[in-house]
């Protein structure tokens, strides 16, 4: 069964197409888990509270175990923890230096998620 191909904001705040895949492994997504990840990490940010880099990968660690057994390719994790990031944003956030920060802090969650997801 082919869906048809949706609609995500891109890194540079533009949509892009992301092709959708048939029925499959590939086509389960990502678990509760990674929202509530990036959901500790927001309002640790808004606290102004540094997660520790040991922290921070250990949560990952977790989520992308889950993801790998359950077959859900590390781009589909991407996509979701930007979603996720720009769905959990209020309108005293939307300043441009605000934006400019959270921007470096959401490519280093990412990075993390992507370190840990090919970990051996």
């Amino acid at each position: 069964m082919d869906r048809k191909a949706s609609m995500t904001d891109g890194a540079d705040g533009r949509n892009e197409r992301i092709p959708a895949t048939g029925s499959g492994a590939g086509d389960a997504m990502p678990g509760p888990d990674l929202r509530l990840w990036v959901q500790a990490q927001r309002r640790a940010r808004r606290r102004f509270v540094d997660v520790g880099d040991r922290e921070l990968r250990r949560g990952a660690r977790l989520i992308c175990m889950d993801a790998r057994q359950r077959g859900i390719p590390v781009e589909r994790m991407i996509i979701a923890v930007k979603n996720y990031w720009m769905s959990l944003r209020d309108d005293a956030e939307w300043q441009p230096a605000r934006i400019r920060d959270d921007s470096d802090y959401l490519e280093r969650l990412i990075s993390v998620l992507i370190e840990e997801f090919y970990r051996d």
